[in-house]
């Protein structure tokens, strides 16, 4: 498998169409030069700094063979000269590559800057490499220019730094006056769980309709409540997903 690179958010995902000449990988250091008393200079090892990742392409406006080919539809031609069918990539079809299925370049830079916009960390993916990659950064940097004799394509430059998740500590008074430090949330950390306890005339089913506005999810919500429920169940000769009143179930 060649190098792939991609820039995602959430569900949005823009694949580096033109893979950069050069990787800047870089990884800072803090640690400290100290002097001791008849030891001399010594080195206080501290922990790394946050990676940076710099790198140099374009957008390019036409298709040319370096493009990478994940970033088109196929495209597949009826024999009768019917209408023109779009596919998605995973498609056996023999792909045919045109203008029309490589995005605008300006919507590329497009799709940066709304990254940048929404003040949340991207992850960042280089497959295909020793240096594989797949770690949440911020986008430092982005400039980019349109060139002369290369009308419609955009090169830029781009700058990500390494983001981890942190939050405030709190703070609290114990018995004898002494100031706790509470543990830092994360975000995106599970919350509680949720129960639920049945009653009479209760389904899976109408549960998952429910709390999930989703009965189709019955099958999950007995995957989360197997043991419970296999046990009550056992010897009685009745379906698997056979509940009782009284029953607190696992959400």
């Amino acid at each position: 498998m060649g190098y792939q690179m991609f820039l995602k958010l959430e569900d949005k995902v823009l694949q580096i169409p033109v893979l950069p000449e050069k990787l800047e990988i870089s990884s800072p250091g803090h640690n400290e030069t100290v002097t001791v008393l008849g030891i001399g200079e010594i080195n206080k090892l501290k922990r790394k700094g946050l990676r940076e990742v710099s790198f140099e392409s374009f957008f390019p406006a036409h298709y040319e063979p370096y493009v990478a080919g994940f970033l088109f539809e196929r495209v597949e031609a009826e024999d009768s000269g019917e209408q023109v069918k779009q596919t998605k990539q995973a498609s056996s079809i023999k792909p045919v590559y045109t203008d029309k299925t490589l995005p605008e370049p300006i919507r590329c830079i497009r799709t940066i800057q709304l990254f940048r916009e929404v003040n949340r960390p991207i992850q960042f993916l280089l497959t295909g490499t020793d240096l594989d990659i797949n770690i949440k950064m911020g986008i430092e940097e982005l400039s980019y220019d349109e060139r002369a004799g290369e009308v419609g394509d955009i090169y830029y430059r781009l700058k990500l730094k390494e983001w981890r998740p942190y939050s405030a500590k709190t703070l609290g008074l114990t018995k004898d006056n002494k100031a706790r430090a509470g543990a830092a949330k994360r975000p995106g950390s599970p919350s509680a769980s949720k129960t639920h306890t049945v009653v009479r005339g209760e389904s899976l089913w109408a549960i998952c309709k429910k709390r999930y506005d989703d009965g189709g999810k019955y099958p999950q919500l007995y995957a989360k409540n197997k043991a419970l429920m296999d046990k009550r169940n056992k010897g009685t000769g009745l379906p698997k997903y056979t509940i009782y009143p009284g029953q607190v179930l696992v959400l």
